[in-house]
């Protein structure tokens, strides 16, 4: 009898999303979402797209434009939507299954005309992986 292997998820570090909402051909501001991503073991060990690049072309083809996620007009934020959608786009991208579950903690959306003040930069505080980079409003 052969003993099958089972080869446990791996799991991404958070990605810090960000897609431009863009209204009657104007841009209406940002939407930022941290998304970590839970991924079957067997197929990342063999895939070798920049994940990076394909998450952040799955969020955008899924927000811009899409009137179900049209901030801040919309009505209600169907969240499993976001996240079963953004899931797929990237499971399509990629070619196969990689992405088991989606976690997401945090879709926040930033006016146009907030992008700008000093208050904003004060109470958003960006940070990319390494953080001697630490984007702040100094």
């Amino acid at each position: 009898m052969q003993v099958e292997v089972v080869i446990p998820p791996k799991y991404s570090t958070p990605y810090v999303l960000v897609a431009p909402v863009v209204n009657d051909n104007r841009s209406a501001g940002y939407v930022f979402s941290n998304v970590s991503l839970e991924m079957h073991g067997d197929v990342r060990s063999k895939s070798k797209v920049p994940l990076e690049i394909v998450i952040q072309d799955a969020y955008l083809s899924l927000i811009v434009g899409n009137p179900k996620f049209a901030f801040p007009q919309t009505a209600q934020f169907d969240f499993l939507a976001f996240k079963s959608g953004l899931k797929d786009r990237i499971n399509e991208a990629v070619g196969v299954e990689l992405v088991k579950a989606l976690y997401v903690s945090g879709v926040n959306f930033l006016g146009a005309d907030e992008v700008r003040t000093k208050q904003t930069l004060k109470s958003i505080w960006l940070q990319d992986q390494d953080s001697n980079n630490a984007v702040s409003d100094q």
